[in-house]
């Protein structure tokens, strides 16, 4: 025969259970906007970083494989439009190019890739200025 303690000791586990379900439920969208707004610093920080390096002051060896980068870029533009001097053009760049120079530097930026940031950075702008229609 049930008492009425029984009954109680039902309710009372039920709306234990139930108190701690409130309880998770609302435990849970916290918990999920706390570990939101720890991130949101470190992935500011990040872009900061990358911003950062995007627009450092590049080395004078940095400088130069960009200059050479475009001197080729610029050549194989030529190229199309003058077939005949291709050769001769073709042995003036080989000329001025520094093959231990440019070893090294890509030995340097493969130990911190993320120098290559600026790298790329400046050899957009620069391609950008050089455009006709470009508005810089």
């Amino acid at each position: 025969m049930p008492t009425g303690n029984h009954t109680n000791s039902n309710t009372e586990t039920w709306s234990n259970r139930g108190s701690r379900s409130v309880r998770v439920r609302r435990l849970v969208p916290l918990c999920i906007i706390l570990i939101i707004s720890a991130s949101l610093p470190l992935g500011c920080q990040q872009h900061n970083r990358i911003e950062e390096q995007k627009s450092r002051t590049l080395t004078p060896d940095e400088r130069y494989l960009i200059e050479l980068y475009m001197k080729i870029t610029e050549f194989e533009e030529n190229l199309q439009d003058n077939p005949e001097a291709a050769e001769e053009k073709r042995e003036e760049l080989r000329a001025e190019i520094d093959l231990e120079r440019i070893g090294r530097i890509l030995d340097e930026l493969e130990r911190d890739p993320e120098r290559w940031l600026a790298i790329y950075n400046r050899i957009d702008e620069l391609k950008r200025r050089r455009q006709p229609d470009s508005p810089n």
